[in-house]
């Protein structure tokens, strides 16, 4: 099972913690006071791909 499952809506992408421990590394590397929406974090899509780099250095598994 993934830890984070990317949606993607075009101008923007959603992601949503499905683990507990994508759930932390999401409170702990995100900011707090990003938009939520549908269960998770609006992102922009230019911002994406350095998140997911993170994520993954981390050991995270990133779906989407």
């Amino acid at each position: 099972m993934a830890d984070i499952q990317i949606n993607n809506h075009g101008s923007i992408l959603i992601f949503v913690p499905r683990t507990e421990t994508g759930m932390e590394w999401m409170n702990e590397n995100l900011d707090p006071g990003a938009m939520r929406w549908a269960g998770g974090i609006v992102v922009e899509p230019r911002y994406a791909a350095d998140i997911v780099n993170g994520m993954q250095g981390d050991g995270l598994l990133v779906e989407g």
